[in-house]
């Protein structure tokens, strides 16, 4: 059987304010905090777990319901979580430490399934989805309307079009209305109309996997808990309500069945600028919206900032809260605010005078309702991740653009362009376009601005010794020997790159080192090429190799088709000719001939093998006849190891 996650909405009481008269007490209900609540369904019990969505780490084991519940939605009226119970179809409603009681036994048959719930914006209705079998992946067919003020909790059905589609919660939107829901089977947000219309949201979210918890934040921002996209179902996610697009945020709890919400009906505080950069002097918009889901005006509220040193405020847009500014130009303070019901926002026009250093600043505004007990820290509504500062960029030019130092190659020149800095003003000695072309050594100071900023950038203009040569220009080496290759070159703190021409291509050690190896098996000649700090100089030794008629035959070889040392041949001068090359065995018998086999090609070799089969490992004799171009002949007989 395929095992879906099911979400359950919860949303928490604000100490109580949202109480009716003859209503349950606070102390049954939970507190609305602006925490989501997980409920995580296992072997026919309900475990409630809550966190706020800005807080790091996993949420936190509240209580356990001995209950199997589905469809939980919170209402704010009481602070209770409402729910049905899987196996019997009765309501629930579950409170704070003990409570939780049977309120009506059997109101939805017991033979549907109910995945998904949540209570509608006013308080009074649980929606409830419920598909039609007994299966878990059994499509939804209707829109189940429990009325909670009625003692009798009447239930009404609106049919619902929903096959093909696996939706495991549903979630209301707080600043319309709107009710939404996750198709886990497609990966795909969906807008639910209360009269059965289905609308698909964006493209889908590949690979596709169930969202067992929708809930929304008091800003109206959809969050989901659950697959998503990812391989386990415990993630939890931001959703884009126009494309259904998801944001990755953190780990939790995991269940087989899952619901999840939150409380909304608090203040929350959001922060962003009108601009991610902005230059000296120029105004920067800042905007602080606050949200009030409380349900009633809150007074005596307070406002604070501190901004980055070097902002001030100078200008007030939009403030539409009251209260007493109890503050100078570089720090917020707004004192016995008057917030009503809605989302509205304080709106500051912030810059930054000449001299402030350029960078990255950051600041964080703080909103306190003492008489609900809240302390809010603003998050960035420019991010996906709760809880984070509002930033942005000052232009201009750091210190360490203001002196520039460059190198000035011998016989070569140089191109200065002020105005990549800024917007160029001047040069000091009067010359007279920003670009200029400098072939000596020399300090020159150029006047840039930025925004209201003017800087001075000094261009320091060295010459580069850069030198390299070799001396002596030609060495000599015996064959099959190997020696080190010294430029002489100048010393610099500058870093330096060095890079090697080998004609033999692999007779160096390497070819980025200053003083490599060499092995030639002829004479040959080796260019040296350094370059620094955008200057280059070449030099070139001569490598001559002493063969006197000779030629290199290694002492061992390994024909285990590794790729290296695989063949036995000969090397050397390939003006020298090899008439003959004989290889025996420790008995006297040969196991390799050749005639006239060319010098230093590696496919001519000897590779272990006497009429196809591999020979044995151990000694091994040769003898092999060499021919000068000038005819004159020479033998020599050695031995050679073969290893496997």
């Amino acid at each position: 059987m395929q095992t879906r996650t099911y979400i359950t909405y919860a949303i928490l009481l604000l100490t109580g304010s949202l109480l009716p008269s003859g209503a349950l007490t606070a102390q049954t209900g939970f507190s609305c905090d602006g925490r989501y609540f997980l409920a995580l369904r296992a072997a026919g019990q309900t475990a409630i777990y809550a966190q706020r969505p800005d807080a790091s780490g996993s949420p936190v084991l509240l209580r356990n319901v001995d209950r199997p519940l589905d469809a939980v939605g919170f209402r704010p009226q009481d602070g209770l979580l409402y729910g049905i119970d899987a196996q019997t179809g009765a309501l629930w409603r579950i409170g704070r430490e003990t409570f939780a009681e049977e309120l009506h036994t059997g109101l939805l048959d017991p033979a549907r399934q109910y995945p998904a719930g949540d209570i509608g914006p006013a308080g009074r209705y649980l929606y409830v989805l419920a598909a039609a079998g007994s299966a878990s992946n059994s499509p939804s067919t209707a829109l189940i309307r429990v009325d909670l003020d009625d003692p009798a909790f009447a239930a009404t059905e609106t049919a619902l079009d929903l096959s093909g589609l696996s939706i495991a919660d549903i979630a209301f939107d707080p600043t319309d209305g709107t009710l939404y829901g996750w198709d886990g089977a497609a990966g795909q947000l969906q807008r639910i109309g209360l009269d059965g219309t289905i609308q698909t949201i964006g493209d889908p979210q590949l690979p596709a996997g169930a969202m067992g918890g929708l809930f929304f934040d008091a800003f109206g921002k959809l969050y989901g808990y659950g697959k998503g996209n990812l391989p386990t179902g415990k993630q939890l996610f931001v959703i884009d309500k126009l494309t259904g697009g998801l944001t990755y945020l953190r780990d939790g709890p995991q269940a087989s069945y899952v619901d999840a919400g939150a409380c909304y009906q608090t203040l929350e505080l959001q922060a962003a600028t009108d601009r991610v950069a902005v230059d000296p002097c120029e105004e920067l918009r800042y905007v602080l919206r606050i949200a009030n889901r409380t349900g009633s005006v809150q007074t005596g509220v307070t406002l604070r900032d501190t901004l980055p040193v070097g902002f001030r405020v100078a200008g007030i847009d939009n403030q539409p809260y009251g209260g007493n500014w109890d503050a100078d130009d570089t720090r917020i303070g707004l004192r016995e605010l008057i917030i009503p019901v809605g989302i509205d926002s304080l709106v500051l026009r912030l810059n930054a005078p000449a001299g402030t250093p350029p960078g990255y600043y950051t600041t964080q505004a703080v909103l306190e309702v003492p008489a609900l007990g809240i302390r809010r820290h603003a998050d960035n509504a420019r991010t996906g991740v709760p809880g984070d500062s509002v930033g942005w960029q000052l232009n201009g030019i750091l210190p360490a653009e203001r002196e520039i130092e460059r190198s000035l190659c011998a016989g070569g020149s140089l191109v200065l362009d002020a105005a990549a800095s800024g917007t160029w003003i001047d040069w000091t000695d009067g010359y007279t376009d920003p670009v200029r072309t400098v072939a000596q050594p020399s300090t020159l100071t150029a006047r840039v601005a930025t925004g209201c900023d003017t800087v001075l950038i000094t261009y320091r203009i060295t010459p580069d010794d850069l030198y390299l040569a070799f001396e002596p220009a030609t060495v000599t080496v015996a064959l099959g020997d190997s020696l080190r290759l010294f430029p002489l070159t100048s010393v610099s703190n500058t870093p330096t790159i060095f890079r090697w021409r080998d004609p033999l291509d692999g007779a160096l050690s390497c070819l980025d080192c200053p003083r490599p190896f060499a092995t030639p098996v002829y004479s040959s000649t080796y260019t040296l090429e350094v370059s620094r700090a955008g200057c280059i100089d070449s030099a070139s030794v001569t490598v001559l190799v002493e063969s006197d008629l000779d030629v290199y035959l290694p002492t061992a070889f390994s024909p285990n088709e590794d790729g290296v040392n695989d063949k036995f041949y000969p090397q050397g001068n390939p003006d020298v000719r090899v008439r003959v090359l004989e290889l025996y065995n420790r008995w006297g018998e040969p196991v390799f001939i050749r005639r006239d086999l060319p010098i230093n090609v590696v496919a001519e070799g000897w590779d272990g093998t006497y009429r196809g089969l591999r020979v044995d490992e151990g000694v091994y004799v040769y003898h092999v006849e060499l021919e000068a171009r000038d005819g004159s002949r020479k033998r020599k007989t050695g031995s050679v190891a073969l290893m496997r």
